[in-house]
């Protein structure tokens, strides 16, 4: 609501956040990431869309968003939920586009 009031009647706001409804969410379980005190909320994509419409947002559109990990990192995390350390495994630095558990939504003022 504070942002909403001092947005321009016809801007919109961003806002990336965690999806709860989310494929990896399903996949880790109680391990997913965003289940720590630094995320105390998390949002699907209804919740969000509630949220926003409760502060009088007028247009809101929700989808998923990418992510860009680089190749080498991934293979090292693969590695170490595996119970490996691949530290000296040489790996390519491309990052790939992922969409795992982030949305992105667009609210108009």
């Amino acid at each position: 609501r504070q942002i909403h009031a001092k947005l321009r009647p016809g801007g919109t706001l961003m806002v990336v956040t965690h999806n709860e409804n989310s494929i990896l969410r399903k996949v880790l379980g109680r391990r997913w990431p965003p289940f720590c005190l630094q995320h105390p909320q998390v949002f699907n994509p209804r919740s969000i869309t509630d949220m926003m419409r409760r502060a009088a947002y007028s247009t809101v559109k929700v989808s998923r968003s990418t992510n860009y990990f680089p190749v080498d990192f991934l293979v090292r995390q693969a590695g170490l939920a595996a119970g490996m350390m691949l530290d000296r495994l040489p790996l390519p630095r491309t990052s790939i586009a992922l969409k795992l558990g982030n949305m992105v939504t667009l609210a108009k003022r």
